[in-house]
């Protein structure tokens, strides 16, 4: 999606402050937060060392962010009728579940590589913390290293922003930025760990060789996995996700709306009208969320004022009283009942590998009666 951009406009703006291309800079910030919510930290680093390097040329920076931003915030303010990101604000309007210090921390270690099974893949975690730690000592002892710090800096603050933020951790492109944070110290910390030991070329080459056989083994069994992998995933968005929205653009009045929460296939398929049911794009249910008293009242509330003719569902939300976004569908029989009683199921969607996605594989497209 946006990952590989943000990863770029990170790096352009990087460059921009340690090479005073301050106007790139400012220019570059100000794409990444609108290219994503959470530039927004990366930015408030940047310009802190740009401030440690030259205040006045940061407020060239701010001036260029400012020209850069401007339009978006009046657009942004008249639609949303807030200056608060959309996704923020509609994110923040779930009821949280598990929020614990502990799970974070183990939903964010994979940022250095950590792997996701026991066993001798820990090896790269150990390694890239140890070659980060050296990158940060190097940095501390070499003024040309020290914009390195930055990045340091921003790696727990992400952490720590993520949790006190409640952020979603189904969504693992959160994880990209820090992971690329990491790999970056890292490399610095594999030059300063061969500088170390350059008096014993025999032993540095050594060293260096196993660790890049470790690390680039790693790379490889992870990679090959990933690849197929991800090849499953697609063939599971295009046989469900997909088939979804051709679904309901073959059968729905062209002038219906859907509810739906998973907008990206279905609701670019669909070809109509859509109602987010995560509030992304729907100012209106995040309105309706943020009022409500959970999240099961919020989802209710939604039908009931927007009225959508149609809704896509994950089966299991109605099957087994369970919402996408936590708690239990229906609190009570009258809310089930007024449910049936509005929507009758129109049709039923399996993936075309069900295992890869447990109970996200399976679909349901309610449709309101007349």
């Amino acid at each position: 999606m946006e990952t590989p951009l943000v990863l770029f406009l990170m790096a352009w703006s990087f460059w921009g402050v340690v090479a005073a291309r301050w106007t790139q800079a400012g220019a570059s910030l100000a794409l990444l937060v609108l290219a994503r919510a959470d530039g927004m930290l990366w930015a408030l680093v940047m310009l802190g060392l740009g401030v440690s390097r030259s205040s006045r040329a940061t407020a060239k920076s701010l001036r260029t962010m400012a020209v850069v931003l401007l339009p978006w915030l009046v657009f942004q303010l008249a639609y949303f009728g807030s200056l608060i990101p959309q996704s923020i604000a509609a994110k923040s309007a779930f009821r949280p579940m598990d929020h614990s210090f502990g799970t974070y921390l183990r939903w964010f270690m994979p940022a250095f590589g950590a792997p996701q099974e026991p066993g001798w893949g820990a090896a790269p975690l150990w390694i890239l913390v140890g070659l980060v730690l050296l990158a940060i000592r190097s940095a501390l002892a070499s003024s040309e290293r020290r914009p390195l710090l930055a990045v340091a800096i921003y790696l727990p603050l992400y952490f720590v922003a993520m949790w006190l933020g409640h952020a979603p951790r189904t969504f693992p492109w959160y994880l990209v930025p820090p992971a690329w944070c990491s790999l970056l110290l890292a490399g610095v910390g594999l030059g300063a760990l061969y500088e170390s030991l350059a008096r014993r070329r025999v032993l540095a080459g050594a060293i260096a060789i196993a660790l890049l056989i470790t690390l680039s083994t790693g790379a490889i069994v992870r990679g090959t996995h990933l690849a197929s992998f991800h090849r499953d995933v697609q063939r599971n968005e295009d046989g469900l996700l997909r088939a979804v929205g051709v679904w309901v653009d073959q059968h729905a009045s062209p002038n219906a709306s859907v509810a739906m929460e998973a907008i990206g296939y279905q609701g670019t398929y669909a070809h109509r009208r859509v109602i987010d049911l995560a509030g992304l794009v729907s100012p209106d249910v995040v309105r309706i969320r943020q009022s409500a008293r959970s999240n099961a009242a919020g989802f209710h509330a939604i039908l009931d004022e927007l009225h959508p003719d149609y809704l896509v569902l994950r089966s299991y939300e109605v099957d087994r009283n369970r919402l996408f976004g936590g708690g239990p569908t229906f609190e009570t029989q009258d809310q089930a009942d007024r449910f049936f009683a509005t929507y009758e199921e129109a049709a039923r969607f399996e993936a075309p590998l069900p295992a890869l996605w447990g109970p996200l594989s399976f679909v349901t497209v309610y449709r309101r009666r007349m």
